[in-house]
């Protein structure tokens, strides 16, 4: 539970500011986690990937997706867990 306050509070704090469309306040937040050595999860880089795109940088959305999305996904095929390479832009 300890470690995972962090990313807890740090999530909730990026859904509401995603709400208000308060995109500078999102990367904010996230710069701070990486101050605190908070590992983000998928749903978090996510999110900060679309406040640099809503805010037009682009490059910076390529960078953070490449340093903090991993190259493996896990999906379910014939009832088990297969780790498949995540598809991404860049491969094009």
């Amino acid at each position: 539970w300890e470690t995972e306050f962090p990313l807890i509070a740090a999530a909730k704090a990026l859904r509401i500011l995603r709400k208000r469309s308060q995109w500078l306040r999102v990367i904010q937040v996230f710069a701070d986690m990486e101050e605190l050595c908070v590992r983000p999860d998928e749903n978090t880089v996510r999110k900060v990937a679309r406040a640099f795109q809503e805010l037009g940088q682009e490059d910076k959305q390529k960078l953070v997706l490449r340093r903090y999305m991993s190259k493996w996904k896990y999906i379910h095929f014939n009832g088990e867990r297969v780790r498949v390479k995540r598809h991404t832009s860049d491969e094009d």
